[in-house]
């Protein structure tokens, strides 16, 4: 029985601090959805913490985020 899974973030956290890591995500709040052929589903409701590095080369400010960059950091942690 095949399973379609389909990912959503739901929410982010971010320091709202003065300093150099103003405004960077510190959580996202995401679903994992499973679908199989007859319809049914499940969901999984997880929060992945993040320490922001904006030194490294791959780095991605919040006002550049877009949800797949964000579920790119969430899913190698998750599955």
């Amino acid at each position: 029985m095949a399973v379609t899974y389909t990912w959503a973030v739901t929410g982010m956290k971010v320091l709202a601090s003065a300093g150099p890591l103003a405004n960077y995500v510190i959580n996202a709040e995401w679903t994992k959805t499973g679908t199989d052929e007859n319809g049914n589903t499940g969901t999984f409701t997880g929060a992945t913490p993040f320490q922001p590095d904006p030194t490294q080369p791959d780095f991605v400010p919040f006002d550049q985020l877009t949800e797949a960059i964000v579920l790119s950091w969430v899913q190698p942690v998750v599955t």
